[in-house]
């Protein structure tokens, strides 16, 4: 990931971080890819170094990194005096949440070239003004405090990879799938019954025929949250929408997915969305009591 240094203008939203980095010089660095990235190369030329290969990266040109790679980058050629480039980073999680989203376009696509390091484009309008739609996020980032800010990004991001798909179709499906066939287990079947309810991590467990630990450890190497955390995740996420939809209290929606403390529930439902449940039922116009 770009350090937080004087040349970056940097947002971490966790699932999703977006950069913008410059210079005046020409210098190396390394990045440590824990989540995917795509780079664009907006003015000047930099060289990424893995283990046994090495790719020049030109002015105009995105490359899409796979989380995990720990890569030696230089900067070896400025535009007027700038090397200018855009990082934007997300986790495996939200990659193959895309991939469940737009399956039907990968079905037909069966990963027939070698598994490559990285995946190379030359840009265009369309991908440029989506990559530099960032810059307003990156200015005002200070004010940058709610939960759609943050959905936005992610809608950005996915937009991205739509194009990317639709430019380069079968070659930048065959890398996308190679990704998720790189996983220990089948992520499909799992967001799938995600949405209908896990009862427990055992059961997440079962369904692949692992014990806890070494599904939690699998689960937390490839999606880099624990198991645990995910179904937090998604209980608060149908929660949420009861909260708006529903005209259960909140006792009875606590009750409906599992939340054993009713004070515990709000106290971690205002620090993830901002406001208590109650607010966001008068916000939304819903029963509340």
């Amino acid at each position: 990931m770009i350090s937080k240094d004087k040349n970056a203008s940097l947002l971490d939203c966790g699932d999703v971080v977006v950069a913008r980095y410059s210079d005046n010089c020409n210098k190396n660095y390394h990045i440590s890819n824990s989540q995917n990235s795509i780079i664009f190369i907006n003015k000047g030329q930099k060289i990424l170094h893995f283990n046994n290969n090495s790719y020049v990266i030109n002015e105009g040109e995105i490359v899409f990194l796979k989380a995990g790679k720990f890569v030696m980058s230089d900067i070896v050629s400025l535009k007027d005096g700038v090397y200018q480039s855009y990082f934007l980073s997300f986790s495996n999680m939200m990659l193959l949440k895309f991939i469940n989203r737009h399956k039907y376009l990968l079905d037909r696509v069966e990963p027939k070239s070698k598994d490559r390091e990285i995946f190379k484009i030359t840009t265009d309008v369309f991908l440029v003004e989506q990559i530099k739609s960032i810059n307003v996020f990156l200015d005002n980032k200070n004010q940058l405090v709610t939960n759609t800010h943050k959905e936005i990004l992610k809608l950005k991001i996915e937009a991205l990879l739509l194009l990317l798909m639709n430019r380069e179709d079968r070659v930048f499906s065959e890398f996308i799938q190679n990704i998720a066939n790189s996983f220990p287990f089948d992520f499909h079947s799992m967001l799938l019954r995600g949405n209908s309810k896990f009862a427990s991590v055992k059961e997440m467990a079962d369904t692949f025929n692992m014990d806890i630990a070494l599904f939690s450890k699998r689960f937390k190497n490839s999606f880099g949250i624990s198991p645990k955390e995910w179904l937090d995740n998604k209980r608060f996420e149908r929660a949420k929408l009861f909260i708006e939809f529903s005209n259960k209290n909140i006792t009875e929606i606590c009750q409906e997915f599992n939340f054993n403390s009713v004070s515990w529930f709000i106290k971690r439902f205002r620090l993830r969305y901002g406001k208590t449940p109650k607010q966001l039922q008068k916000a939304n116009n819903s029963y509340y009591d």
